[in-house]
């Protein structure tokens, strides 16, 4: 069951990632249980953090995701 996504939460969770790393990724399966636990009451916010140094594919990643 996928949570109605609500412009009115009481709660915004904002996330700065980057598409290569690997610890964002690792973070994936704790949002998706936020999301559940708490459903409507929790808004999410993407934000792209690519740190091109060390993860050169970063940021056309988030350039894509983004069109």
């Amino acid at each position: 069951m996928r949570p109605v996504v609500s412009a009115t939460a009481p709660m915004t969770r904002v996330e700065y990632g980057d598409y290569e790393c690997p610890f964002c990724w690792m973070a994936y399966t704790v949002v998706q249980d936020l999301r559940h636990r708490l459903g409507d009451r929790l808004r999410n916010a993407f934000r792209n953090f690519s740190l091109i140094k060390i993860h050169p594919y970063a940021e056309a990643a988030a350039k894509t995701a983004d069109a």
